[in-house]
C-alpha cells in the first residue's frame, strides 16, 4: 500500500459483519502493519475469539486494543482509542455514513447504532 488509505466502496447489501471485519482488518494492517495486526489476531485467538468473531464480541476486541497498545491513562486519547475511531470511520464510509462522533468515543456503543440504523430498527 502507497502512503494514501485507500477506503474501498463496497456494496449495501454485504453482510454488516462481515464489512465490520473487512474495516478492522484494513485499518489495523494499515495503521499497525501486518505483524502487529497477526499479534493483534494472536492475542484474541488466545483469548478464546477468532477473527471471525471479532464482531459478535466487539467488548474483547475492544479491551484487547486497550491491553497491547495502550487506554489513554495519563493522555486525553490512548492509541487505542485512536484506532477505533479509525476504524469506526472507515467501517462508516463504508456504510455510506458520516462519521461525526465527539470525545469521548464509544466504539462499541456506536457500531451497534450503526447495526441498528442498517437493520433499519432505528430510524436515525
Amino acid at each position: 500500500m502507497s502512503g494514501e488509505f485507500m477506503v474501498e466502496k463496497v456494496k449495501v447489501s454485504d453482510k454488516f459483519d462481515d464489512l465490520l471485519l473487512l474495516s478492522i482488518d484494513e485499518t489495523m494492517k494499515y495503521v499497525l502493519g501486518e505483524a502487529n495486526a497477526a499479534i493483534i489476531y494472536r492475542y484474541l485467538e488466545e483469548n478464546s475469539c477468532s477473527k471471525e468473531e471479532i464482531p459478535q464480541n466487539l467488548d474483547l476486541f475492544s479491551s484487547a486494543l486497550r491491553d497491547l497498545i495502550g487506554n489513554g491513562r495519563g493522555q486525553m486519547l490512548g492509541a487505542a482509542c485512536i484506532l477505533e475511531e479509525t476504524i469506526a470511520e472507515t467501517f462508516a464510509l463504508k456504510l455510506g455514513k458520516t462519521f461525526g462522533e465527539k470525545h469521548p468515543f464509544d466504539f462499541v456503543g456506536y457500531i451497534n447504532r450503526l447495526k441498528e440504523m442498517c437493520s433499519g430498527k432505528n430510524p436515525n
